[in-house]
């Protein structure tokens, strides 16, 4: 809160009831000022609004006048400061209260020791914990509640520096934006649930943020499922990269990497059994084929080949490049990218002509014919990057009657995996790392390049991947460092400018590089900005 609606709740508190043109007057605020004021206290309960005259709530009115003859109102509860106490019920030193808000350990020191000389907080040991008066408790309490959006009625289920997720009974009226199961019908899942979600404060929801949210409210294996129902659905339109670094935030990578796995068929625990995903799906009328075991074969290079009236060049990057090379013994799709549009239409027609039929089309055309290969057809992308000459002048040739087919080298097919921020693409590039032969500078270059050229960070998802890959398989990644300088600037300025990350403690969390780092690219960019103004 700031001093004038302090000053407000005060007088209202004390006078009990007062018309809203006297209180303007006794404060010097504009009508308006008063009237914006009183709306914010009124949604919080603490007075009520009538026409022309507002009233004040009789317990907490009594508790604002002790507090503030006792300690005056303006220490307690301006700016972050009830945030500050609610943590401190019991002694806790300035880093671990520091921590837990989000603010810097200078600023909450600060503050703390001027509570301290008020008679508010006590500090022994270098601990703080706040004066055991049950008045100021119940205060601070209850508006630590109010300022986080938190009613009596809900329930925390999630809570950082920037938003809280909370469960309420169903139908109950809370302050935020609904999300996880409480949205899922404007996506055609309709379901009943005893409890809604809501994300405090409030702001637009992207999908992936949906199913992040769903990941983190998720309790029981139908709830699980129906996460991994939407992410189903969704698959082909999400921003991997995006959903990755959400998952990251809310602790909920270990969870996307299982749901991600369940969709390839391996069953966990924490899920419905797949022939119940399976009957879900059809439920919902959700197409869940595309995840169903399918067997590559190099027959089809050579069907097609034969098929072909006029010679064809493709670049087949993927799954199916490596269980060509004993990477792997399956995958359940082909990717095939063509530079000309033209080309496109002969290999379509091809396929038609085989038997395959046209299962969706948007970033990438899909196509399937019974339970053989399914075919993927991308036009000057290879996933998420550009198919450049240079990605073709490493690949390695192979020939099917009238069909050229251009192996995406090593390299690239890491680089591919990589930047998808897919989970089951991560465990092929670990494979990818241990078995083939990566040229690492070209490797950098590349990637370099394709941001360049499509103007996304993909640096971040590559290093954040590496970095996981390095940890968790104890194995040494060369240019990791150098990937690492390129990724931590570019992903603080990400976290700053795209995620309205503001504290570099946050920054840091997401990254897990040092603050004093992050305070440094944020200084080198501010003065940047400068020069260019």
């Amino acid at each position: 809160m700031n001093e004038s609606e302090i000053k407000v709740l005060i007088l209202v508190s004390r006078l009990k009831s007062v018309k809203i043109k006297d209180l303007a007057r006794s404060l010097e605020l504009s009508y308006s000022r008063v009237f914006q004021i009183l709306k914010k206290l009124d949604n919080w309960g603490l007075v009520k609004l009538r026409r022309g005259l507002v009233e004040a709530a009789p317990f907490f009115a009594d508790i604002i006048v002790q507090v503030d003859n006792k300690y005056g109102l303006i220490y307690v509860l301006k700016g972050s400061t009830p945030i500050i106490l609610s943590k401190i019920f019991e002694p806790k030193t300035s880093r671990q209260i520091a921590l837990e808000v989000g603010l810097s350990e200078k600023y909450v020191r600060r503050l703390l020791n001027e509570l301290t000389l008020k008679g508010i907080v006590i500090r022994e040991n270098n601990e703080y914990c706040l004066i055991d008066d049950p008045l100021i408790r119940v205060l601070v309490l209850q508006f630590s509640k109010f300022i986080e959006g938190i009613e009596p009625e809900a329930h925390v289920v999630y809570r950082d520096a920037y938003y809280v997720i909370k469960e309420v009974p169903k139908g109950y009226e809370a302050r935020g934006t609904k999300t996880a199961f409480s949205i899922y019908s404007k996506y055609g899942i309709t379901i009943e649930t005893p409890r809604d979600y809501y994300i405090y404060p409030p702001k637009d929801l992207s999908d992936e943020e949906v199913i992040v949210h769903s990941l983190t409210v998720a309790k029981t294996k139908y709830e699980n499922t129906l996460v991994a129902l939407l992410y189903a659905k969704l698959y082909y339109m999400l921003d991997h990269e995006k959903l990755y670094i959400h998952a990251k935030w809310f602790n909920q990578i270990d969870k996307l990497s299982k749901m991600d796995n369940y969709l390839s068929g391996t069953e966990y625990p924490i899920f419905l059994s797949w022939e119940e995903f399976r009957k879900l799906a059809e439920m919902y009328n959700v197409d869940i084929t595309p995840f169903e075991k399918r067997h590559f074969r190099e027959e089809v290079f050579s069907e097609i080949g034969n098929a072909l009236e006029r010679k064809l060049e493709v670049y087949v990057f993927g799954g199916a490049v490596m269980v060509l090379r004993g990477y792997k013994i399956s995958t359940k799709d082909v990717d095939v990218a063509l530079m000309r549009k033209e080309d496109m239409n002969t290999l379509e027609n091809t396929l038609r002509k085989l038997g395959y039929e046209l299962k969706s089309s948007g970033r990438f055309k899909v196509y399937e014919k019974g339970k053989g290969s399914r075919i993927d057809l991308y036009l000057k992308k290879i996933g998420e990057l550009e198919l450049t000459e240079r990605m073709l002048n490493r690949a390695k040739k192979k020939q099917y009657g009238n069909l050229t087919v251009n192996l995406s080298n090593d390299t690239d097919l890491l680089l591919a995996k990589l930047v998808s921020g897919r989970p089951r693409d991560i465990e092929d590039a670990k494979i990818i790392i241990r078995r083939g032969e990566i040229d690492w500078n070209a490797f950098i270059n590349e990637l370099l390049e394709q941001e360049r050229i499509l103007s996304k960070h993909f640096c971040i998802t590559a290093y954040m991947a590496l970095k996981e890959i390095a940890r968790s398989e104890k194995m040494h990644i060369p240019y990791l460092r150098k990937l690492k300088t390129i990724a931590t600037s570019h992903a603080v300025l990400y976290a700053y400018k795209e995620l309205g990350l503001r504290n570099p403690r946050d920054i840091a969390k997401l990254l897990e590089v040092s603050e004093e780092t992050i305070r440094r690219i944020l200084k080198k960019q501010e003065k940047r900005s400068k020069q260019q103004d």
